[in-house]
């Protein structure tokens, strides 16, 4: 797997919101609970995880998962804060090559100005440099 810790791109919503989209690391974990925390219930259901748990959130985090996810995140520049998070598990053994979406969210008061789209446009070209 490809180093994406200088992975970045910047992006002007329909709304004229400027967001930087990028790879999770370990600085964002307070920011991304309290991101899944305000997050619906009704929007985080269809998960598969329970990313409101701060446990998964530490999973993805964990060094050893560092081949095994591809976790991004766009965050608002004005405010610092995470706005949308999207993840990828990579497939082992004789699915190598297979890659599972796992969530894409978007908050609330940012759908419908592209960024879902925007986001994982992002993560298929990440994956497609992994052969995935």
């Amino acid at each position: 797997m490809q180093n994406y810790v200088a992975y970045r791109r910047f992006a002007t919503l329909t709304n004229g919101k400027t967001v930087v989209i990028r790879c999770l690391n370990g600085r964002d974990r307070v920011g991304l609970i309290k991101f899944f925390q305000q997050t619906p219930k009704e929007d985080v259901q269809f998960c598969k995880e329970d990313v409101k748990n701060p446990k998964v959130i530490d999973y993805w985090l964990k060094p050893e998962n560092f081949g095994k996810i591809i976790a991004l995140v766009a965050e608002d520049l004005s405010t610092k804060q995470i706005i949308a998070s999207l993840n990828l598990y990579r497939g082992q053994q004789a699915a190598l090559h297979v890659g599972e979406i796992q969530q894409v969210l978007v908050a609330r008061p940012v759908q419908g100005f592209g960024l879902g789209s925007l986001i994982l446009d992002q993560l298929i070209d990440l994956a497609g440099k992994e052969n995935l």
